[in-house]
């Protein structure tokens, strides 16, 4: 809401593809929009990457071994490429709103059941303060810290994710994307809230699970139920949804990935190709791409959450270009260049070197993302004073 109406208006007049349309006809700078693009190319990958690693587990585990960790991964790629390459946008907007529903239907149904086997968080206290007392002590200031640290992190990295751009850019008209924004209100509430729950009522019942292990917890627990009669229905619904959540995520990101390279790279350099060369070479970067996360999937050994947090270190350093733009039509390109270069060079020496990269209790992608945004205020303020 902060700045989708306002781009959406803007898409509709000047007809922008890509967050990189947007960046080249607001700042008009190629250095700029080339990092800009290449960063949402990069967390678009680990978006693939993570999501592709949740699947190898998911089969792994509820197939009791019989479809290897690499081999399921390897499947729903393939599946995953197919139908995005002989469908495209509508293909990928019809199985997201079909997986989408499976989605709810399927948190909803497990909570429900784990509710009424496992009990409440509360009636799991007792067992919680034996096996996990920490749980109930009160927040340090480091806690709250790296709370407040990782909320920062989700409000400016999620909200400028290239394909959800996209997708603003797509909406049918404005009453349309306003209604999207309703509903996305209360989503959280009954998709990630349940799931929250869940993994805290299985803290008390799996105390000693490695960081790893841990993200496989709603698969334990249902595991724990089958002498329940249905509960293989109930188990076959829950990986059903699990399944469509992260085809619906990865096939998001490969489209995304396909345009931003094609409309932003392959086309820059090559504005004479036709519609349907640039197409196929969407395709095959996209291709390529997956079979380069599948591999990484299979070999890196970084847990999910690890993943997911360098995402968005690096991708909320995009979010003042995007969001500041909209509003502020005298800021100047060389301002938000040089913020987002100081924002990601921060954030890059605290990632790859043994430093700590939670400086000062912070991700090193949210200090990076205040002094981005002061550099940016800085330069500003000195190119007005020059004038």
């Amino acid at each position: 809401m902060l700045y989708a109406p306002r781009l959406y208006l803007l898409s509709k007049k000047h007809r922008f593809i890509t967050i990189g349309d947007y960046i080249r006809h607001r700042y008009d700078h190629a250095l700029l929009t080339n990092i800009i693009v290449a960063i949402g190319i990069l967390a678009l990958s680990n978006y693939m990457l993570t999501n592709l690693k949740a699947i190898g587990y998911i089969l792994h585990y509820v197939t009791g071994g019989t479809i290897g960790f690499a081999e399921g991964i390897i499947a729903m790629a393939i599946i995953m490429v197919i139908y995005e390459t002989l469908g495209g946008m509508r293909s990928v907007a019809w199985t997201d709103a079909i997986q989408g529903i499976l989605l709810l239907a399927g948190v909803l149904i497990i909570f429900s059941v784990i509710w009424v086997e496992y009990g409440s968080v509360m009636s799991n206290e007792t067992l919680l303060l034996q096996v996990k007392a920490d749980f109930f002590r009160t927040p340090l200031l480091p806690d709250r810290v790296h709370w407040l640290s990782i909320l920062i992190m989700i409000f400016f990295g999620i909200s400028v994710y290239p394909q959800a751009i996209q997708r603003i850019y797509a909406a049918k008209d404005a009453k349309t994307l306003k209604r999207s924004f309703q509903l996305m209100i209360i989503m959280p509430l009954l998709t990630t809230l349940p799931l929250i729950i869940i993994a805290i009522i299985g803290a008390a019942h799996f105390p000693d699970l490695d960081k790893t292990s841990s993200e496989q917890i709603i698969l334990l627990m249902l595991s724990k139920l089958t002498h329940i009669e249905g509960m293989s229905y109930v188990i076959t619904l829950f990986i059903a949804a699990a399944v469509a959540a992260i085809m619906s995520t990865v096939d998001s990101a490969m489209l995304a990935i396909a345009s931003l390279f094609t409309q932003d790279i392959y086309h820059q350099r090559n504005p004479q190709a036709s519609q349907k060369k640039l197409t196929l070479v969407g395709k095959l970067f996209s291709w390529l791409l997956m079979a380069i996360m599948v591999y990484l999937a299979i070999y890196l050994p970084s847990t999910i959450w690890w993943l997911i947090q360098i995402k968005l270190e690096i991708l909320c350093q995009i979010a003042p270009a995007v969001m500041l733009g909209v509003h502020y039509k005298n800021i100047r390109s060389t301002s938000m260049l040089y913020g987002l270069l100081i924002g990601i060079s921060f954030t890059l020496v605290f990632l790859l070197s043994p430093l700590s990269n939670k400086p000062f209790g912070f991700h090193a992608g949210v200090i990076g993302l205040i002094l981005n945004a002061l550099t940016i205020y800085i330069h500003h303020t000195f190119l007005l004073k020059k004038q």
